[in-house]
């Protein structure tokens, strides 16, 4: 019982700071966020999301080894789902202290009364993640 007290209260003293720190926090809460990273402490990914609502996303991402050529690329596809969260993600794939060197281009989809229309499309070589993050 005094570790779920405990858990609640860490829950209740963190909200409000979360709310009212600029940048970062904001993303996701406040509108759709869409972006990708690369050699990001072992991962790639390109991710879709949107805390306060669900809507159906597919994210396509394609992993490129080397940014100047398409050879050994490979794709994820998360296909269709309804979510307030939609990532394509790659653990342990590219590691900037070994000297990985990825492109990962993301393809975020969204599923409309018309059909699939693409969103926006993200790219990046290195694991910052502004793509919008802080744009609302």
């Amino acid at each position: 019982m005094h570790e779920l007290k405990y858990s609640v209260l860490s829950a209740l003293f963190l909200i409000p700071i979360v709310l009212i720190s600029p940048g970062k926090s904001a993303a996701g809460i406040s509108g759709v966020t869409r972006h990708s990273r690369a050699n990001c402490f072992g991962f790639n990914e390109s991710v879709t999301w949107y805390l306060h609502q669900s809507d159906t996303w597919k994210v396509i991402s394609i992993h490129y080894p080397n940014p100047r050529t398409p050879a050994g690329a490979h794709t994820i596809d998360t296909g269709w789902s309804t979510t307030w969260r939609q990532a394509a993600y790659h653990p342990t794939e590219a590691y900037a202290n070994r000297g990985d060197n990825y492109l990962v281009r993301g393809f975020h989809y969204r599923w409309t009364s018309a059909g699939e229309v693409l969103d926006e499309v993200t790219q990046q070589t290195g694991c910052g993640i502004y793509n919008g993050w802080w744009d609302y």
